[in-house]
């Protein structure tokens, strides 16, 4: 170390200026570089956005601190959910919701269920044991339904009377769809994908038949600047995984 300081203080004067004076001029250039990228990711249409590769990457560099922070907890590193905390993975393809940049943003800033007047509030898993809507005998057929449109095993005769409480007496099609694909405007999963929230086992549908669901996910609307919101939906649609 002495010698390093012996030979930096035998440079002249003017060699060291002009050493500070390119050293700041590089730190000034990457400042700008950044507070225009910054400004161009935040007033870009999403569509345009999306096209280029530039502002997609910077996005990436910013979101991944943030998510890091704000997400990491609960979705994971990956992220890939926590099925038995009801967190669902960010990077498969199943989405809850429409998963196109201004429908993200509006996640992040105001989030599920959150107490937000503008979060996502429309439905959720009603306790139909709990309520007495079905019983537990019905419950099991519902679940042998679903365990069949899923691709897993199932009892096909018990199968056929889940599908008939489906779609009457468990009113399940009116907020899963027709199709059983889910419904993004209400946020409810699709039952044939086999990708699961809170787990697609026996256990598990019965248990969210039974007894219900009523996952949020919190706002960050006072916690986040536009640039960050911004960024993160961008990576979120990216479907980037943060380990790196």
């Amino acid at each position: 170390m002495s010698a390093l300081m012996s030979r930096w203080k035998s440079l002249p004067l003017k060699w060291l200026a002009l050493l500070g004076a390119v050293t700041g001029a590089a730190l000034f250039s990457v400042w700008l570089s950044h507070r225009s990228l910054a400004a161009e990711l935040i007033r870009s249409e999403p569509s345009a956005l999306l096209k280029n590769p530039a502002l997609v990457a910077f996005a990436l560099r910013q979101a991944a601190p943030v998510y890091g922070e704000h997400c990491a907890n609960c979705h994971g590193v990956m992220p890939e959910g926590k099925p038995k905390a009801g967190v669902p993975s960010l990077v498969d393809s199943s989405w809850l919701y429409s998963n196109d940049l201004v429908s993200l943003e509006q996640i992040v800033l105001y989030g599920i269920r959150s107490g937000h007047p503008r979060s996502h509030n429309l439905a959720d898993m009603p306790a139909l044991g709990r309520l007495g809507v079905i019983n537990d005998e019905q419950i099991e057929d519902i679940v042998q339904y679903v365990l069949n449109i899923s691709g897993q095993r199932a009892d096909a005769a018990r199968a056929e009377q889940g599908r008939q409480l489906f779609y009457g007496k468990g009113n399940c099609y009116d907020c899963h769809g027709g199709d059983a694909r889910g419904v993004s405007e209400y946020g409810t999963p699709s039952l044939v994908a086999n990708v699961w929230i809170y787990g697609g086992d026996h256990d598990s549908l019965f248990s969210s038949i039974a007894n219900g669901r009523h996952g949020l996910c919190p706002s960050r609307a006072q916690t986040l600047t536009p640039l960050q919101v911004r960024a993160l939906a961008v990576s979120l649609h990216q479907g980037v995984s943060h380990s790196e």
